[in-house]
Formats: C-alpha cells, structure tokens, sequence
C-alpha cells in the first residue's frame, strides 16, 4: 500500500514540474524572449519601410530604406509607353538611356524596373515601369521621358520627405509623339514637404 502512495505522490509531482515547464493554461509561457540590442558606433541599422499609395491598377509598394532616419523617397510609377531617365542634382542619371538603350543606376540607392501585373478578373494585364530614389539629395531634378511611339501615357510622382510625410502629382493622359522627349521638374526638399514640387516642363507657373 505505501507503495502505491509513493509511486501516486512521484506521478503527481512529475505532472506538476511538466506543467511548469510548459506554462500553465492562461498563463504567459516561460520562454526566454529574443534580446533587443539598439544599434551603436558600428552597428548597422535595422533598414525601414516605407508605404507608396497605389497608383491605378498598382498595388501599394513598400520600398525598403537603408536608414531608420531618413525615410525620403522619389517614387516615379509610367505607363507601357514611354520610358524615363532622371538626372539629379550633380549630373547622375537612373533611368533609360534612350539612345544606347542603357539601364543607368548611378544616383545612390535608386532603381529602374518594370513588372507585369495581373488582372484579378483574369482578363490579361498590364506592364507597369517604376523609378525610386531612396534618402534623395536636395535640390533639383529632371524627368525625360522618352517616346517611341504616338499616343498618350500617364506618369505619378510620389515625393517623401525624412519624416515619410508626402505628396503625389498625376499627369493623366499626356500626348506623346514619335521620338519625342517630355520633362518634368522636381524641386526636392528632404526636410519639409511643403517646399517639394512637381512642374511640367512644357508648361508655365
């Protein structure tokens, strides 16, 4: 018989310890939690993202930026039918070079690409460009955008400043002829929003 109670008082004891280790039901679990470390002097920061509203057809766009910091951006999203090639402030270009035919990335942390996005209803789809410049320099920018072919396109320009605080211009529906070039201009201010703007070239203020 005390046999019995001492195999009955081990078999309780040894359910009683799982318990403990597995964490009881309704009760926070005793797993160690991954340790957090601020960056320091030589630690590399935990890139952040920032958020592009879509932009017609286009899904939102999350573009990964190399400083928790900065979170400026130049987002340029174009239509099938034109492509572009912008020129920043010391001369670099990202972009099309619609003579050789280049892809040119020469402005720090920029990118030209193009994707195909499918039509949820199944009906085909459609070919959309974009250009992004990540923690862009102040100053001024020129948008050339190249035509092939006659007919219209559309371009958005998306502009964050350091505090991802934004604005975007559309141009809908812009005339384009065979081989002809349209600019735009972009004044950048990093810091304030308010001083950013979009102008077309062919127009007046």
């Amino acid at each position: 018989m005390a046999g019995r109670i001492q195999s009955l008082i081990m078999l309780c004891c040894f359910v009683a310890a799982m318990l403990l280790l597995q964490g009881c039901p309704g009760q926070p679990d005793n797993k160690i939690a991954p340790k957090q470390t601020d960056a320091g002097a030589g630690a590399i920061s935990t890139p952040r993202r920032v958020m592009i509203p879509s932009t017609g057809s286009r899904g939102d766009t999350v573009i990964q930026l190399p400083s928790k910091e900065d979170l400026s951006v130049i987002f340029i999203v174009l239509s099938p039918e034109i492509d572009i090639v912008i020129t920043g402030p010391g001369g670099r270009r990202t972009g099309k070079d619609n003579v050789t035919g280049t892809i040119l990335s020469e402005i720090p942390y920029s990118d030209y690409s193009s994707e195909y996005i499918e039509d949820p209803q199944g009906e085909g789809g459609m070919e959309s460009k974009q250009l992004y410049i990540r923690m862009p320099d102040d100053g001024e920018y020129r948008i050339s955008a190249f035509s092939a072919e006659q007919g219209n396109y559309n371009l958005s320009v998306a502009l964050h400043d350091s505090k991802a605080n934004h604005s975007k211009w559309d141009f809908v529906k812009v005339p384009a002829f065979i081989d002809s070039t349209h600019d735009y201009n972009i004044v950048f201010r990093k810091n304030n929003i308010k001083d950013c703007r979009v102008v077309d070239g062919l127009k007046t203020e």
